[in-house]
């Protein structure tokens, strides 16, 4: 998680005596793993250009270090990314409906 959002904010660290196994009170990495060199964008390997940018964008909406920082569920059905899939032709929402 530190790999792909960076430190936690001091908030988070303040939640759990266990943070300080792992974090020192500025939310700098103390453990003795090493946080691997990775993004959200070198992770996602199978998509590309547009399609690629909003899916990292919905899942840096989704992966917040604290809860109340986390867009609700009814913002998420809305994001740009779910509903590039919205004007599909009307055979494929047809061929959904029969196999139900």
């Amino acid at each position: 998680m530190t790999a792909l959002l960076g430190p936690p904010p001091k908030r988070f660290l303040e939640l759990s005596e266990k943070c300080g196994q792992y974090w020192d009170s500025e939310g700098n990495w103390i453990a003795a793993t090493p946080i691997p060199n990775q993004s959200f964008e070198s992770r996602e390997i199978r998509l590309k250009g547009e399609e690629k940018e909003l899916l990292v964008a919905f899942v840096r909406k989704v992966l917040r270090w604290l809860p109340e920082d986390r867009p609700t569920a009814e913002n998420l059905f809305k994001d740009e990314f779910l509903n590039q899939f919205e004007e599909l032709p009307l055979h494929l929402h047809m061929g959904q409906m029969e196999s139900q």
